[in-house]
């Protein structure tokens, strides 16, 4: 599943990505967050989303999606 969450007019938002490990490495995946990433561009003109760096799997899918990986600094507490 995928959806768009907190889209902003300049920019539409991909998230609550997620596959059932049961259904992984089928491309499904790849095929409903194409389909959600084709609307938030037609409806904002680009898209975006947050992944972890750690996650190579879901990275992946987002690079042939024609997403581009950038680094964000975030803090957490200690």
């Amino acid at each position: 599943m995928a959806a768009d969450a907190w889209s902003a007019p300049e920019v539409g938002f991909l998230a609550g990505v997620a596959t059932n490990p049961v259904a992984r490495g089928k491309g499904l995946s790849r095929q409903v967050c194409g389909f959600v990433t084709a609307e938030l561009v037609k409806r904002h003109g680009r898209a975006a989303l947050m992944v972890d760096g750690d996650n190579a799997a879901a990275i992946a899918v987002y690079e042939r999606l024609g997403y581009t990986y950038r680094k964000v600094a975030a803090a957490r507490l200690r």
